[in-house]
C-alpha cells in the first residue's frame, strides 16, 4: 500500500481520531462509494477536492493513498508554490521509475500555486500521465486556472451534519474519559463547526483532569455576539447614530480578533433583524464582508463596516 500522508500523534486528538479507513470517514454513502471503486480497483484519476478548512480534504487523500499501492510523494504549496518546485521536486517524481504501479502527487492548500507554476504542472502532467496521478486539495477552486481544473475530477467535500459532528465529540470525550456538559459542547460546535479539526483540538485543549472546562474567554465571545445582535434589534432611524457610536465601542473594546465566526453568526441570525424582502441583500453584504476579511489587513475595520451595512439597510424603508 501506499505511504500514508500524515504522522499519527497518539496525544494530539485531531490526529489520533482521525479516521484512516473510508468505512470511517463520515459523509453520504453515494459519495464514499465514488471512492470505494478506486481503492476497490486499486486504481485513480486526477482528482481535485475542494471544500473548507478542516471538512477532510486531506484526510479522504491520506485515505486514498493508503490503500492504494502506489509510490507517494506530498507537498504543500502554501509553503512551496512556485516554479522551482514544479522544475525540480515535481517533475523528478514524476520521471524517476518506480517500483509500484503508479505514483500519486499530492498537492495539499493547491490554490496557493502561483499561475505560472500552475501553467508548469499542466504541461507536465500532459506528458508523464501514464504512470502519475495527483491529488489536489484547496479550499476554494477560484484560484486554479481552467486549463488545468479541466484535467481532474471536482469532489467537493461537504462537512458532516452538525448533530453528526456532536456525536463524534461525544464519542472522543467518553473514550478520552472527560466529563462534560452538553451546553459546553454546543457552545464549541457552534463557534467553531464546519471545522471538525478545530473541535476536536479545543477539546483537547480544554480538557484538564477528567474534565472539560471552558475558559472565561470562549464564554465572553458568546456574550458579545448576543449584544451585537441586541443592539442590532433595537435600532431605529431615530436612534441609528447612537447605535453606530455603540457598536464601535463594542467592537474596540473586545479582544476578538477573528471575525469569521462573528458573520457566521450574523448568517444565522439575520431572519431576526431583517424584514424578508431586505435578506438576500443582507446576505450579499455579510458574504462580501468575509471575502474583504481574507484580503485585508484591518479585519476589525472590515468588520464594524458590514455591520455598519446591515444596519443601515434595517432602517431603510
Amino acid at each position: 500500500m501506499g505511504k500514508p500522508i500524515f504522522r499519527y500523534h497518539e496525544d494530539i486528538w485531531s490526529e489520533k481520531y482521525r479516521p484512516t479507513k473510508l468505512s470511517d470517514y463520515v459523509t453520504s454513502s453515494d459519495f464514499k462509494e465514488k471512492f470505494e471503486k478506486f481503492i476497490k480497483h486499486q486504481k485513480l484519476k486526477n482528482i481535485l477536492l475542494e471544500g473548507e478548512p478542516g471538512t477532510g480534504k486531506s484526510t479522504l487523500a491520506n485515505i486514498l493513498v493508503s490503500n492504494i499501492d502506489c509510490e507517494v510523494k506530498v507537498i504543500n504549496a502554501a509553503e512551496e508554490r512556485g516554479i522551482d518546485v514544479v522544475r525540480e521536486g515535481i517533475k523528478s517524481f514524476c520521471t524517476t521509475s518506480s517500483f509500484k504501479p503508479f505514483k500519486v502527487l499530492v498537492l495539499e492548500e493547491f490554490s496557493e500555486f502561483t499561475p505560472i507554476a500552475q501553467n508548469a504542472l499542466k504541461s507536465l502532467l500532459e506528458v508523464n500521465f501514464d504512470n502519475t496521478r495527483v491529488i489536489m486539495t484547496c479550499n476554494s477552486v477560484d484560484l486554479i486556472i481552467p486549463a488545468l481544473r479541466s484535467r481532474f475530477q471536482e469532489f467537493t467535500i461537504f462537512p458532516p451534519t452538525r448533530e453528526q459532528v456532536e456525536e463524534r465529540c461525544k464519542e472522543i470525550l467518553v473514550n478520552e474519559k472527560v466529563e462534560f456538559d452538553n451546553s459546553d459542547l454546543e457552545l464549541i460546535i457552534r463557534n467553531f463547526y464546519p471545522d471538525i479539526r478545530k473541535c476536536i483540538n479545543y477539546l483537547d485543549q480544554n480538557s484538564v483532569d477528567g474534565q472539560l472546562k471552558l475558559d472565561k474567554e470562549f464564554y465572553k465571545l458568546f456574550k458579545y455576539q448576543q449584544k451585537i445582535l441586541d443592539i442590532i434589534l433595537s435600532l431605529k432611524e431615530a436612534n441609528l447614530h447612537d447605535k453606530v457610536t455603540e457598536i464601535r465601542q463594542l467592537v474596540a473594546n473586545t479582544k476578538v480578533r477573528n471575525f469569521i465566526t462573528l458573520y457566521k453568526f450574523l448568517f444565522e441570525k439575520i431572519d431576526d433583524y431583517l424584514d424578508k424582502k431586505k435578506i438576500i441583500k443582507g446576505i450579499m453584504i455579510i458574504g462580501n464582508g468575509i471575502k474583504n476579511d481574507y484580503q485585508l489587513a484591518d479585519k476589525e475595520i472590515n468588520f464594524v463596516t458590514t455591520l455598519l451595512e446591515l444596519m443601515e439597510l434595517k432602517c431603510l424603508q
